[in-house]
């Protein structure tokens, strides 16, 4: 059976060159393109496609394909929800939340002793391990049979013990919820799409665009959709130049690991894999089968125009890395895919190296790449906010940081506010650390019975505290209670400050008394929504406005509807509770965002290309991350059990780091040291320089991925002053009648050498404050 089956190279950017192929494929009509299904990775690579539709139509109208993500689906936005043979009866999903928090009370149970917060981070990583084992469909039931057949320690038979809580408890919580897990329900859509399709192929194309199949209900669909006659599954950078010895040595640490998983389970060669070009595009509905020929049917815009020179067009594709590439006989801009390709070489076959030589990989592929290197991470964060402002200075020319390494990422957008620009983060930010989600912590800490002074200060300087005053007002009142009772040796009574207790009374009062989780939220809220009460505003339009407050009141609803059934608690275990969830709670701003500056994770950055792309952070530990330490199973335990190796993460941070590393512009940064240790650079850019060396376009005299500019000169030179000239020292003159008429014998000392000192303590009557709870 043939197999519809493409690539679209890494040097190409992928969503613009599936847009293209697509509309010429419906040559031109603007009606055409609705016929189609394409299915994609992230809902941000459906966004993506939709804005390289918009280019690609120079802004005229057109009916867009539907767009489906396959890593979030839902069976009722499926073709086959309509049919009603078709459509299995699903039970809904779980809310992560609520499983969380049920997973928590099977965790208390089986651990009474166990503070609440440590068991709902517990219940999270074992939700996460529940995710991984629906997804790769191995069975829990074999836990027992596989401590039995294994040589284990002690300790891994406990926590296949503790795992009973998966195996036994789980499954009857979920029945009685009427729920089933997220992954098994996805899982299920999946294979039901795959049954439906395999028996009833549709009438209309399908294509699934930038997935590796990942997961084997994913590989499933692919390989039915790759079968239908009306079907294609377009693969993102498959490599069709690497020897087949080093193709059959790949292990999960190569970026070509998925693919070749992939192609295995739908039957085909590396070598029938087609490149996704204008003559191999398929054809959508209605139109030529037999496809097209782009210099008889040239369309602009949904408008017919005359039809341009075969080398006009080659011309055309040539310039535009929105277009798609030449065949593969004539393309010019794939050494730099050689390069890198060679560099991901299989750890058997890099004898290969030794007999490279220039004319297998040309000089041409360090065209556009560059490397800078570090002292401490700031200048690199320094440097990267320098590259990204100078691309601004191009009109319509973009740029993306992509980084796994959430630090370097906040301070480049921290110094981007210097020029007033707002990177568009798509990292976001901890709900804690917001003002909503800081000031309901601080409200729950002044209000517990062994508040602190300084759990005061920090909910009375919070900028949403109010307390039914002006702000001006309330901050005022904070600095004299602050002065006059906390910091003095004499405290005085405060009526203000005894007021503001009794609002915490609903709180405190029943701190010690287990209550249901449902009354410790509504309370909370309460009291939140009272102290952040103005002379002129509700609290509850001060503390629920904005992209953080609609965040918290969003996550606070669906919180409330997962507490049901949640055992009693106290107002310490609530506070625990409280903060270890809304540390989770991840907050990603909708307006403001940077339309041509992007901070990007790698799975954010898959399947987007931008004209500068800005690699940060090559160091191990971030290319590729660190793998996890697995509380639940050591590494022959997962073997055994069927789940993927820590070094399939390896393998995915290789396949994006080869994707990003091939666009026409591209830094490749790096700190030597972080903190007070030096770091480790990432293996894939030690691969990358020993090709370099192999090929001799690098050697201890001359490094062929030195910048052309003197960026990190630039970045120093931001804060260094234009010239440094000395102020005079102070010389205070107060008259005569305001002048000290006796000192003491030590402070004579002090006036000889720091005469203000003497100023600021017997004319301006300074002293220091004394400390909190003096």
């Amino acid at each position: 059976m043939t197999k519809n089956l493409y690539t679209i190279p890494p040097d190409v950017a992928f969503l613009d060159a599936l847009a293209e192929g697509l509309w010429q494929a419906a040559q031109g009509d603007v009606f055409k393109l609705t016929a189609g299904l394409i299915l994609l990775p992230t809902r941000r690579a459906c966004r993506h496609l939709r804005a390289a539709f918009l280019r690609r139509m120079d802004k005229n109208a057109a009916l867009l394909p539907r767009m489906q993500p396959l890593g979030d689906i839902d069976e009722e936005e499926f073709y086959f929800a309509g049919d009603q043979d078709l459509n299995p009866a699903l039970l809904p999903a779980i809310t992560p939340l609520r499983r969380q928090l049920l997973l928590t009370r099977l965790i208390r149970a089986k651990d009474a002793a166990m503070p609440l917060d440590q068991a709902a981070q517990l219940a999270e990583a074992l939700a996460l391990f529940l995710d991984q084992v629906q997804i790769e469909r191995c069975d829990l039931s074999k836990l027992e049979q596989l401590v039995q057949e294994k040589d284990l320690a002690e300790h891994w038979r406990q926590t296949v013990k503790f795992l009973e809580i998966l195996t036994d408890a789980w499954p009857k919580m979920l029945a009685e919820e009427g729920c089933i897990d997220p992954a098994d329900r996805r899982n299920r859509v999946l294979e039901a799409q795959a049954a439906a399709w395999r028996d009833r192929p549709p009438k209309h194309p399908v294509i699934a665009a930038g997935s590796t199949g990942s997961m084997p209900a994913t590989r499933e669909l692919l390989d039915v959709i790759a079968s239908m006659p009306q079907g294609a599954v377009i693969l993102p950078g498959l490599d069709q130049a690497l020897d087949e010895e080093a193709w059959q040595a790949i292990n999960e640490t190569h970026p070509q690991f998925g693919i070749k998983q992939l192609i295995e389970k739908i039957g085909v060669k590396r070598v029938d894999v087609k490149l996704w070009s204008i003559n191999s595009s398929p054809p959508l509905a209605g139109s030529n089968p037999q496809g097209f020929d782009a210099r008889r049917d040239w369309v602009r815009g949904g408008v017919q125009k005359e039809a341009p020179s075969p080398a006009k067009t080659k011309d055309l594709l040539r310039k535009s890395r929105f277009l798609l590439p030449l065949p593969r006989g004539e393309r010019e801009n794939n050494a730099r895919m050689r390069l890198l390709g060679e560099s991901m070489r299989p750890a058997e076959v890099t004898e290969a190296w030794r007999h490279l030589k220039p004319a297998d990989i040309p000089e041409t592929a360090l065209a556009g790449l560059s490397r800078i290197e570090l002292d401490h991470p700031q200048e690199e964060a320094q440097v990267i906010a320098l590259l990204l402002r100078e691309v601004l200075e191009t009109p319509d020319k973009t740029a993306a940081l992509v980084t796994s390494d959430r630090l370097l990422a906040e301070r480049v957008a921290a110094l981007l506010l210097r020029w007033r620009i707002a990177a568009n983060d798509s990292g976001g930010a901890s709900l804690a650390t917001q003002p909503a989600g800081s000031f309901l912590l601080d409200v729950l800490a002044a209000a517990a019975p062994q508040a602190a002074s300084v759990d005061y200060l920090s909910l009375l300087k919070h900028p949403l505290t109010a307390c039914g005053l002006s702000l001006a007002e309330c901050r005022s009142q904070a600095r004299q209670v602050e002065v006059n009772v906390w910091r003095s040796e004499k405290p005085e009574t405060s009526e203000w400050l005894d007021g503001l207790k009794q609002k915490f009374q609903p709180v405190t009062a029943t701190w010690q008394k287990p209550l249901p989780l449902m009354e410790r939220i509504r309370t909370h809220i309460q009291l939140a929504e009272q102290l952040a009460t103005s002379d002129q505003e509700k609290g509850a339009d001060r503390l629920w406005q904005g992209d953080n407050g609609n965040t918290a009141v969003e996550w606070l609803a669906d919180w409330q509807d997962a507490a049901a059934d949640f055992p009693l608690l106290t107002g310490e275990e609530y506070i625990g509770l409280f903060g270890e969830l809304l540390s989770t709670v991840t907050l990603r701003s909708t307006y403001g965002q940077h339309p041509r500056l992007s901070i990007l994770g790698p799975l954010e950055a898959r399947l987007i290309q931008a004209d500068v792309m800005v690699l940060g952070g090559l160091n191990e530990g971030s290319w590729p991350p660190e793998a996890p330490v697995d509380p639940w199973m050591s590494r022959p335990m997962k073997k055994s059990f069927g789940l993927p190796s820590p070094e399939r993460r390896i393998g995915l941070s290789a396949h994006d780091f080869v994707q990003l590393a091939s666009a026409p512009e591209v830094v490749l940064t790096r700190s030597k040291r972080a903190g007070n240790a030096p770091t480790v650079p990432s293996r894939f850019l030690l691969q990358l320089e020993t090709v370099l060396r192999a090929l001799g376009y690098s050697d201890d005299k001359r490094d062929a991925l030195l910048p052309q500019q003197p960026w990190h000169l630039w970045a120093r030179m931001l804060d260094e002053p234009t010239e440094i000239a000395p102020c005079d020292a102070p010389q205070p003159k107060p008259p005569q009648e305001s002048r000290p008429t006796q000192l003491s014998v030590t402070e004579i000392g002090t006036w000889r050498r720091n005469p203000y000192a003497i100023y600021a303590k017997h004319i301006l009557k300074l002293r220091k404050l004394d400390p909190l709870d003096a």
